[in-house]
This record gives C-alpha cells, sequence and structure tokens, in this order.
C-alpha cells in the first residue's frame, strides 16, 4: 500500500518553506525588530548610556529613543537595566548633595552628573533636596541664616524661604545646626535658651507691645497655645487680615479669645464656610469674628447634623440661621436634643411649638437645656425616675417670653 503524504513527512509543504524555520526567529524578522526599535542608534551609543549608568528615562533622552526601544536594545546587547527593584542610583547620594549645592538650576545638576532632568529631581525629591526649575536661583546661606535666626519649626523656616521642611532639615545637618521639631524651639545658633525665664519674659513682653495685651492675657494665651510665642506675629496678623478683612484690632481680640485659632488654615476655613453655608465672605467672616471655634468645625458634617434637627422643628433650610448665629453650630448635638425635649414639655403645658416659639429659642437658645443639680440630665429623663424636678433655665425663659407678646422680636425670625 501507497504510503500517504502527510504534514510530518513533507514539512517543506507544510510549513510553506524550510523545515528550521521558527516564526518569529529567523535573521530577518530579528533585523526588522532591531531597525524599528534602533531607528538608526548605533550599538555604540547605547553601550555608553549604559557605561554611563544612566536609567532607561536618561537614556531615553540621550539617544532620543522611547524607553522600550531602550530595554530592547540593552537587551539584545545582553545588558540589564540600570534601575530596577532594589537598585541604588546610578550617582550617589553625595553627588546629589554636592550638585544641588553649586549648581542653581536642574539643567546644569543634570549635565554635570550625565544623568536627566527627570533623574536629578527624581533623587532630589527622594535625598529631601529642594528641586528647583529652570531658572529659579537657589537660596543663599544668608538668606538661610536669617531665616533661621528668627526661630520657629521647621516648617515655618522652610514656609519663609518657600523650601520644604526636609530640605531646611539637611541644610542644618550639613552645617553643623542642630534642628528642632516641635513647637516653641530655639534654633541652636541663637545664643537665647527656650528655657531662660528672662528670654520667656522679652517674648511676652513683645507679645504685650505688639497686640496691646496685658501680661496677664498674654500669659493666658500662652497657656492654651505655646506656639504662638515663636509665631512670626507681623506674617501672623497679615495673612489673617487677608482672608477675613479685618482689623489689627479684630485679630488681636480673636487671637486673645482663641490662641489656637493661629494654628489654622485660614484659606480653607473660608473656602469650607462659603461653600457649606452658602454665604458670602463677608458673612463668613462675620461669623468666625462673633464665634471663632466656629471656624474649626466640621461644617459639612454640622450641616446635615443641624438639617435634621431643623426639619423636626419645621425648618427646611437651617445655613441662613446657623451662619448668623454660629454659637449653635458649636454646641453639641446632645444640647440641641436636650432643647427639642424643653420644647415638648412646653406643649404638654399648652405652648405649640410655632414660629414664635422658634424665634424666642434664637433669642435665648444660650440659656441651659438641662436640669439644674444633675449631670446634664434631659428633663424626660428626670421626670421618669421623679416626679418633679426643677425646670432647666431655657423652659423657664421660653414660657415667660412666649406669655409675653412685647418680648419675642419678630425680626429674629427669618
Amino acid at each position: 500500500m501507497d504510503e500517504r503524504e502527510t504534514p510530518s513527512n513533507k514539512p517543506e509543504e507544510a510549513s510553506g518553506g524550510d523545515a528550521t524555520h521558527v516564526p518569529g526567529r529567523d535573521a530577518p524578522a530579528a533585523e526588522h525588530g532591531k531597525q524599528r526599535h534602533r531607528k538608526g542608534v548605533t550599538d555604540e551609543q547605547l553601550k555608553e548610556a549604559h557605561r554611563l549608568k544612566l536609567s532607561l528615562q536618561g537614556a531615553s533622552d540621550r539617544t532620543g529613543l522611547t524607553k522600550e526601544g531602550v530595554r530592547y536594545g540593552w537587551k539584545s546587547l545582553g545588558m540589564r537595566p540600570n534601575f530596577g527593584r532594589g537598585r541604588q542610583p546610578a550617582v550617589k547620594k553625595d553627588g546629589y548633595i554636592e550638585a544641588s549645592e553649586r549648581y542653581d538650576t536642574t539643567r546644569e545638576a543634570a549635565e554635570a552628573l550625565s544623568v536627566s532632568i527627570v533623574t536629578v529631581r527624581k533623587w532630589y525629591k527622594r535625598f529631601g533636596l529642594s528641586a528647583k526649575r529652570d531658572g529659579r536661583v537657589k537660596v543663599t546661606e544668608e538668606r538661610f541664616n536669617e531665616s533661621y535666626s528668627k526661630g520657629g519649626t521647621l516648617g515655618e523656616i522652610g514656609g519663609r524661604l518657600k523650601i520644604t521642611a526636609q530640605a531646611v532639615s539637611l541644610r542644618l545637618s550639613k552645617n553643623g545646626m542642630k534642628a528642632y521639631y516641635g513647637a516653641g524651639r530655639r534654633p541652636n545658633g541663637d545664643p537665647k535658651d527656650q528655657n531662660d525665664p528672662r528670654d520667656k519674659e522679652e517674648r511676652i513682653s513683645g507679645l504685650m507691645r505688639f497686640h496691646h495685651w496685658t501680661h496677664g492675657q498674654a500669659t493666658k494665651a500662652l497657656g492654651e497655645n505655646p506656639s504662638l510665642i515663636w509665631r512670626d506675629q507681623e506674617k501672623l496678623i497679615s495673612a489673617i487680615k487677608g482672608v477675613y478683612g479685618w482689623s489689627d484690632s479684630e485679630v488681636s481680640k480673636t487671637l486673645l479669645s482663641a490662641p489656637k485659632f493661629a494654628d489654622l488654615n485660614h484659606a480653607r476655613v473660608m473656602k469650607d464656610i462659603t461653600d457649606s453655608y452658602a454665604c458670602m465672605r463677608d458673612k463668613a467672616a462675620a461669623a468666625v469674628l462673633q464665634r471663632p471655634e466656629f471656624a474649626g468645625l466640621d461644617h459639612r458634617f454640622r450641616v446635615w447634623q443641624l438639617g435634621r434637627l431643623g426639619r423636626m422643628v419645621g425648618v427646611d433650610d437651617v445655613r441662613p440661621i446657623v451662619i448668623e448665629n454660629p454659637s449653635i453650630a458649636c454646641y453639641s448635638v446632645s444640647r440641641h436634643i436636650a432643647a427639642l425635649d424643653v420644647g415638648k414639655q412646653l406643649s404638654k403645658e399648652g405652648i405649640p411649638n410655632d414660629g414664635r416659639m422658634l424665634a424666642a429659642w434664637l433669642k435665648y437658645y444660650q440659656e441651659s437645656p438641662y436640669v439644674p443639680g444633675t449631670d446634664r440630665q434631659r428633663i424626660s429623663h428626670v421626670l421618669r425616675r421623679e416626679e418633679s424636678c426643677p425646670e432647666p433655665n431655657l423652659m423657664a425663659v421660653l414660657r415667660r417670653s412666649y406669655a409675653s407678646r412685647d418680648s419675642v422680636s419678630r425680626s429674629v425670625w427669618r
């Protein structure tokens, strides 16, 4: 019987060519892929980039290829990329520190180190150096020493120089200076000691002259916020005035009533208030001036909480009421629930919870809604255990106010 022709015994017809052909591995295909990735770059250029220990990005900038083209070229020459997981930079840390001190721009540092600008900025950031844009002059020693002599934390020193706190720490360690991180610390180069009572009294005297405070007022403010004594008062007042539009006396009054107000990000506070309460900047500034603690709240959350309580008494939008009376947002939800409990007890006496009652509450909401002599107990909880109890101050005031038609101002309720 004749042997049948199969693809196994006729390799030339089955494969369409030579029996040893493997698709994708023949010389013409490899040469085509090489030319497609190389784009005219010679082996010597790729070897030179690898000898300089350039990264894929650096070799790409040097040869004009893409990073994939550089990787393909090095792989075809039997070379591995210079950068990978767990590998060190081609230039050591001391080289980048020296370049950051010697050259004003990242372009000059990149040319001196034979790396790309992207690589310089990458390792500047990792080592805590200040990566400057091209054309920006670095911070001189005179400017740095001047800012350092004013004191403050690393962030405050860097903020005056517009550099990072890590860059300040690196400069201090290089110059042999001690880096302080806590609030109220003094720089090592200052001969004064932070624990010296004479130095503290001198600072307190400066606060008294700058804000027109008494000695007791300055001591009280420093007791609540010790870092206030080391702040640049002129810069602090200028920043607050620029956001809220207050006068110097209003800023000093606010800092005295709430010393921790100085540590807030005032631009963000203004944006949160205007967005959450849908008000203008002048109303937001007036609310903060009336109650400085109002600035430190989570306003979106407080609007959501007070909105739920307002709908219980028939108020659809509480935002105009809160922005006119910011102390309402500063009180806890349990206090407002106790006030609602007072309203329920008054309704049992025949006093309806209408607009007049709400207007009276907006006038006297600062009165305590808790039962006197208890640990902030609501009146309904006390009456469950006892037959009678002293009524809360808010309850007595609302009863008298509702009984007198002239005592309640209609203009309070909008």
